[in-house]
Order: C-alpha cells, then structure tokens, then sequence
C-alpha cells in the first residue's frame, strides 16, 4: 500500500528538477581547471541565491511528505515545520547577506532529504515487506536515523585536511576541491536512478531496493560534501569567536540583482506606504 502510495508521488521528483542545482542547491559539480576531474564548490551567483534556497525546501518537502504518510505522528510536525522552512528559504533568497546561513542551507538540506526518503523507505520495507506492527516499523526507521545521525555527527566532528573557504575583509571565497564525481550532473543521475527503482519497486511489491539507493545517496551526499560540511562548521567557529558574520564575495552583485526581483520590490512599496505620512 505505501509503495503505490509513493509510487503516485514520484513524478514529483522531475518537477524537482526544474529549480537550479536540485540536490544541492547552490553547489556545484563543475569540470575542474586542470587534471580534467570535477570541482565542488558552492556557487553564489544571484541566480543560485534567487532558485537554490526554495530548491532545497521543495525537495525536503517531498521526501519528507513520504515519512508523514507513514508515521501518524508527524504530520502534526511536518505542516508547520514545511511552512517555516519555506519562510525561510524565501529569507535566504530575498534578504539574507551570511554566507554562512545560505551555504548551511544548501548544503545540509539535500542530505535531510535522502535522510527522510530512507526512513520512509525503511518503514514501509519492515511493515509491508516483512510483515512487522506498526510500532515496530517506527522503530526500525528510527534505528536508520539513527545510524545516519551517528555517520553524519562522525562527518561533522572530524577534522578536514582540504580548504574549502577563504575569508578576506569578511568576505567568502568558496574554493574549488577534486570531488571525484561523474562527469554528468550528479543530481540528475540520481534523481533519474531513484525514479526508476521506485517504478520497479512498486512492480515488483517490494520496498528493498529503494531502501537500499536511499540509504547509498545519502551516504554518498555525506562523502561529497564533508569538507564543506567541515569548513562550515570552521567558518561559524570563527565568527563567533570575533562577533561578526561573514558576508559573500559577490554581495554587491547579489544586491543589485536583488533590487530588479519583483517580490522585493512589491515589498519595498509596501514598506513606502505603510510609512508614509497621512
């Protein structure tokens, strides 16, 4: 039952794609400069910081909607936390000047996405596959966030080897690392991979297989991100310790562009008539 269920939402994952950079937002498989490997690096161009953010929420907001579907419990969570996380990205997009909050953003909620799809997966695959209660079923699945948590707290703690951010007069460079990744853009290689497994899964009436790519991608994601995870938790170190934040290297091309969108400029009328005089 929650494989068709699933099954009928998973054209959504295409829709997906049509924002800039699905997976990761503003980060960026790119050809490297020299060797021919692929570079990552987070990108803060104004068209990242306009599509990047509602991006990465959307996609959260699918696979997540698949553990709601699950889990009577959580919808009473999951509406309200959507709608804050939606406020949030259009935040980020419309007025936010920290690096730091944008790259958090675009970095850790990919993995939060595929952290969700596994526990879905992993649900339906102890309920509907091997035939355990429900409870149980909520069990095995907070076993799996669990085991992810402890990966992703192992990420995080460790200490990184490779620079992945420069600060200069506060402001931050992103710097390019070999990533290894393929040559095609990783987000619609597996985008593409979990629309097809699903399909076969839900043929086949069984949920192992998407268990299996769900887990894969997310730890994949944690492995291709952990120097930025790293440096992320460097550069928010730093700015604590100085009472500062860090800005983007690029912010007065981000603002410019900012001041032609039509939602901050709905917004700064609004704001003209609410303060000018009767």
């Amino acid at each position: 039952m929650h494989l068709h269920i699933i099954r009928k939402f998973a054209p959504c994952l295409w829709q997906v794609w049509h924002f800039e950079s699905v997976l990761a937002g503003a980060v960026r498989f790119q050809e490297g400069l020299t060797g021919g490997f692929p570079f990552v690096m987070i990108i803060t161009s104004p068209d990242s910081i306009k599509k990047a953010p509602l991006a990465c929420a959307v996609l959260v907001g699918i696979f997540s909607g698949f553990y709601a579907l699950l889990v009577p419990i959580f919808p009473w969570f999951f509406w309200p936390a959507l709608v804050v996380l939606i406020l949030y990205a259009m935040y980020l997009t419309y007025a936010n000047e920290r690096f730091t909050s944008f790259a958090n953003f675009v970095v850790y909620l990919p993995f939060i996405s595929f952290a969700f799809m596994s526990c879905s997966t992993a649900h339906t695959l102890a309920s509907d596959d091997w035939g355990w209660m429900s409870w149980q079923a909520d069990l095995f699945s907070l076993a799996v966030a669990a085991v992810i948590s402890a990966l992703a707290s192992w990420v995080y703690f460790t200490r990184s080897f490779v620079p992945s951010f420069k600060v200069v007069a506060r402001r931050v460079k992103s710097l390019p690392w070999d990533g290894w990744t393929p040559n095609l853009p990783l987000s619609l290689i597996i985008i593409f991979a979990i629309y097809i497994v699903i399909n076969m899964a839900a043929a086949s009436k069984s949920s192992l297989p998407m268990t299996l790519v769900s887990l894969t991608t997310t730890a994949s994601l944690l492995f291709y991100f952990r120097h930025l995870i790293r440096g992320l938790r460097t550069l928010r170190a730093q700015e604590r310790e100085q009472g500062v934040f860090y800005t983007f290297e690029n912010i007065e091309e981000i603002r410019e562009a900012r001041s032609r969108w039509w939602l901050v400029r709905l917004y700064r009328w609004a704001s003209g008539l609410r303060r000018s005089p009767k």
